[in-house]
């Protein structure tokens, strides 16, 4: 992945016509104002992939957001003719929002914020996503989102945070302000997914460019603003994905398994090694409309599990996709879908039912030969070709009571309890 070009070389865009336009975009404190530069589109697209690089945190200082932009423009002459790419970009500067055209060499600026406003509040991205239906519609849309994650679990505020100073908090879409790296304001999955409706953003698949997001929890929030959910259960390197492929095989694909293969197949790479070192990945796509089906059958079978009356299930040998402990923030273990339903529901027509569910709901899975878990730099784990779906399930463990003063989010037992998962699949009936 070439991180040579600089992204100022990027952004000098001469246009002829200024028209403006004054609207709020808010953060915590501030008040923005955005300028849009462009006219409305006058025909409409077959398809609009909105490229959302939320990276005014440790991504854009140390060149990954930069690297991304140009790998996008390397890859530019691969967008279809009937197609639109869009790229949103905050890297702690004015935010801005772009078009990439096939061919032209630079990225032609639609919108230019002001100033800064957090790319991790609900009223930027709705108003990315009005920006982007109106300057660049479409029949069908695409959504990358790109940043740092921790998947279902709640946004912190560490500032006020008593239980951990030093934490540096990675829940979806991390925005510094003017605070040190990674330690400011994130967007919540459900605040993600209202702000989608309610825009009425209905995208084909979300690819998520950043850890931890592949879970049941954070699907299951999703299910009414996107058809496919494209993301990884574990982490994933820095570098993210390269673009040069994804736009030549992925992203405008109507098969949107060639993403995550795509994905997968350049992190396993040996060519590029120096991008991705030897840190490996796993992908999944999830179909949304099988999750109601997922839930009720998962529901159904819970009465014959070992999590009745707060059990606590043997968990030995399900793959985790997150090291447990300080080094992690004690986020939680993130376990194997189909792997953890194995160990927690006994051998039947309950667990069947709960398997065929799964197979519907993951319509495709990929991994390297191995991926790294951590906390040191060469630890690393596996999965089990036969047996791992590649979608990660919370399940709570003793150690989340025990560990609660010194986790960021606190327990995670009893935060699990606020997610949409927990109510739709019946989790209540266990005592959790």
């Amino acid at each position: 992945m070439s991180v040579s070009k600089l992204f100022s070389s990027l952004v000098a865009v001469a246009i002829g016509v200024t028209m403006s336009l004054l609207t709020a975009c808010s953060d915590d404190e501030d008040v923005a104002r955005y300028s849009v530069v462009a006219p409305d589109a006058e025909d409409v697209g077959a398809k609009t992939v909105l490229v959302y690089m939320a990276g005014h945190n440790t991504l854009g200082y140390t060149g990954n957001v930069q690297a991304d932009t140009a790998e996008i423009m390397a890859g530019r002459s691969a967008i279809p003719r009937d197609g639109r790419l869009l790229l949103f970009i905050d890297t702690g500067d004015k935010p801005r929002l772009y078009r990439i055209m096939p061919d032209e060499p630079r990225p032609r600026l639609l919108v230019e914020w002001d100033k800064d406003c957090s790319s991790t509040s609900p009223q930027t991205l709705g108003e990315v996503l009005e920006l982007t239906q109106r300057l660049a519609p479409s029949a069908r849309y695409g959504l990358v989102m790109s940043s740092h994650a921790d998947g279902w679990l709640p946004p912190s505020n560490p500032a006020a945070s008593p239980r951990r100073s030093d934490y540096m908090p990675k829940s979806f879409g991390i925005d510094d302000g003017n605070g040190p790296a990674d330690r400011g304001t994130q967007m919540a999955v459900e605040d993600l997914a209202a702000t989608l409706a309610g825009a009425g953003f209905h995208t084909d698949y979300i690819l998520f460019d950043a850890c931890l997001m592949q879970t049941v929890e954070v699907d299951y929030a999703l299910r009414s603003v996107t058809d496919y959910v494209i993301a990884s259960p574990a982490l994933l390197p820095a570098a993210g994905a390269n673009y040069v492929h994804l736009l030549a095989r992925g992203l405008f694909s109507d098969t949107v398994s060639h993403i995550a293969e795509t994905y997968v197949a350049d992190v396993g790479d040996p060519d590029q090694y120096f991008s991705y070192y030897e840190h490996g990945a796993v992908m999944s796509v999830v179909r949304t409309a099988a999750l109601d089906s997922l839930a009720s059958a998962f529901a159904a079978a819970l009465p014959t599990s070992s999590l009745m009356a707060q059990g606590l299930p043997d968990m030995t040998g399900v793959t985790a996709y997150q090291y447990y402990g300080r080094a992690s923030d004690y986020r939680p273990h993130a376990y194997d879908m189909a792997e953890a339903i194995a160990a927690i529901f006994p051998q039947g027509e309950a667990l069947d039912a709960v398997k065929q569910a799964l197979g519907r709901a993951v319509v495709y899975k990929a991994a390297t030969d191995r991926f790294w878990f951590g906390p040191g730099d060469w630890t690393f784990a596996t999965v089990h070709p036969a047996t791992y779906s590649g979608l990660s399930l919370f399940v709570p463990r003793q150690e989340y009571d025990t560990n609660a003063s010194l986790c960021p989010t606190g327990n995670h037992n009893l935060t699990f309890r606020t997610t949409g998962w927990y109510a739709a699949a019946g989790w209540a009936q266990t005592g959790w």
